[in-house]
């Protein structure tokens, strides 16, 4: 058994090797005047792009309700499941749920603070 434990580790470290050694790498030298006309090309490509942010605000708005939505049923049915399993559990299985109980209040402040945090950058991004 310990042998064929060996003979597996040293085929998946030679499979990593191979696949590590593999990887085609090249490089290729240009001057300083071609790397600035890239340069130039690559900004004045960005420059063109117009982004509306109410646009963007009203596409999204939709999949950070349905998220929410989905987050906050499912905090509803853990807190549903943590009071029941409370009063049934033994004092000890208890303390361990109040710990457990941090956890879900980060959770809860993730779910509603990103939709908060996002109402906000929407309104800061309106405003500029």
């Amino acid at each position: 058994m310990r042998k064929l434990k060996r003979i597996i580790s040293i085929l998946i470290i030679a499979v990593l090797l191979v696949g590590i050694f593999s990887v085609f790498n090249s490089a290729q030298a240009i001057t300083l005047g071609e790397m600035q006309s890239k340069m130039e090309a690559f900004e004045s490509a960005g420059s063109d792009v117009q982004v509306d942010v109410a646009t963007v605000a009203t596409e999204f708005s939709g999949l950070a309700k349905i998220l929410t939505t989905i987050g906050a049923g499912v905090l509803v049915i853990v807190i549903t499941y943590m009071g029941i399993k409370y009063f049934i559990s033994t004092p000890e299985e208890q303390a361990k749920l109040k710990g457990q109980l941090i956890g879900l209040v980060v959770s809860a402040l993730v779910i509603f603070g990103a939709t908060a945090i996002w109402k906000i950058a929407i309104g800061i991004f309106r405003n500029m």
